[in-house]
């Protein structure tokens, strides 16, 4: 199982669509078998997969138990192929709770938890909150790629500047962690995008993906809808995404 996490620690930039969608993608075109893990206590992804009822497990019980392991939470949802790790607000809790509890490892719960399962996904994609505290760094240690969605505004750099740090600073728990890059959502094709992208080449050389994701309403409908690929198969962003996900399928395998 590949695990992979789109973080970014700022809000607004498309973690959740882009980890709904290259789930969808992976699942229904390209067949492969899809743990998605919400690592955010609001819950937006999980109310995209999940339409049950509110009293089950989720990540928050991963975090808090030590005897309760991934299999023991997952939920299957409407999709072929595709298993949810839900999250809720709960969450918030439970990541404080991590924080004060000293008597076992705070970063490597998630981990630890997933080797229940590593065998039955070929993916496992994680949606993390717009920060790096305790749910995303356990998201990070979990990890062996981390895609940093982000928009071009003047403030591109800042969140992506967090995220490579923090992938730095906790490669100790994990060695084969890997930043495998940032693409562009919500790109318009306009002089400030393009010079956006040609000057995120040459400060990170190599790590950004050569495609990026044009905007779209459509893209924050399918937020409260489904997967684009299935709502909305022909809109430009949908394609954009079913690119993105054969651009890094390529760059796993270089």
């Amino acid at each position: 199982m590949r695990t992979v996490s789109f973080m970014n620690a700022k809000g607004g930039v498309g973690k959740t669509v882009s980890t709904v969608n290259f789930a969808a993608i992976l699942a229904l075109i390209h067949n492969k078998r899809i743990l998605v893990i919400d690592c955010d206590s609001q819950g937006n992804t999980t109310g995209t997969y999940y339409h049950g009822d509110d009293d089950i497990k989720t990540l928050s019980d991963i975090f808090e138990n030590k005897d309760i392991l991934a299999s023991d939470v997952i939920l299957k949802t409407e999709y072929k192929n595709i298993d949810l790790l839900p999250a809720d607000l709960r969450l918030q809790k439970a990541e404080k709770d991590v924080l004060l509890d000293t008597s076992r490892p705070q970063q490597t719960r998630l981990r630890k938890a997933l080797k229940s399962v590593e065998d039955k996904y070929d993916f496992c994609l994680i949606d993390c909150p717009p920060n790096v505290g305790m749910c995303a760094i356990n998201a990070i240690t979990a990890s062996d790629d981390v895609l940093v969605p982000l928009k071009i505004d003047k403030y591109s750099m800042q969140g992506l500047n967090y995220i490579t740090d923090a992938i730095e600073n906790y490669k100790e728990f994990n060695n084969s962690l890997e930043f495998r890059g940032c693409f562009i959502t919500q790109y318009s094709h306009n002089r400030l995008c393009r010079e956006g992208k040609e000057n995120l080449k040459r400060i990170l050389k190599g790590k950004v993906f050569d495609t990026h994701i044009r905007q779209s309403i459509k893209v924050s409908e399918s937020t409260f809808e489904e997967p684009m690929i299935i709502s909305d198969p022909k809109n430009n962003a949908t394609i954009d995404y079913i690119e993105l996900v054969e651009e890094y399928l390529k760059k796993i395998k270089e």
